[in-house]
């Protein structure tokens, strides 16, 4: 999706969001989301004042408009405090399967300063659907409840007497 930039070049703030993604990774041979595909977040800026310290962060919200996740950029130490170059800068968030259970859900952007100034705000920028995927459990019918579909380990053993 491609974001429309209304500021001049000339403006006061260093940088603009240009565009946001939402699509399977390119390891993937699919084309749409299912709760089995990671996916990834992209995040392109127009940095229009080289040498300033910016990142994304981001919140997924589910159809409902509560916050699932939230996460940044700078969350990543090889990228916190990064100053970014005069051009085009693309962020890409790796989202592992599985995650989120099937539903609808939308991303707002924000482009931050310093680690704490919003500089640019995109509230419900992109709309993104996951579709279900049969889980491979003999015998069960019904569809996982809750927002998060997150892959758990379950594990048995036997009790002794006493506790």
């Amino acid at each position: 999706m491609e974001l429309p930039t209304s500021r001049a070049l000339d403006s006061a703030e260093p940088a603009v969001i240009r565009r946001v993604s939402v699509s399977p990774q390119a390891s993937v041979d699919t084309t749409r989301i299912t709760t089995a595909t990671p996916f990834e977040i992209g995040v392109t800026i127009d940095v229009w004042r080289p040498g300033v310290d910016l990142g994304a962060f981001l919140i997924c919200r589910d159809g409902q408009g509560e916050a699932v996740f939230s996460t940044g950029s700078f969350f990543e130490k090889s990228l916190n405090g990064v100053r970014l170059p005069l051009g085009a800068n693309h962020f890409r968030c790796e989202v592992p399967a599985p995650l989120l259970n099937d539903g609808e859900y939308a991303l707002d952007i924000f482009l931050v300063q310093d680690r704490k100034d919003v500089i640019a705000t995109e509230a419900s920028v992109l709309s993104f659907r996951v579709e279900a995927e049969a889980l491979d459990v003999d015998g069960w019918h019904w569809r996982p409840v809750g927002v998060t579909r997150p892959r758990v380990s379950w594990h048995l053993s036997k009790q002794t007497d006493g506790g």
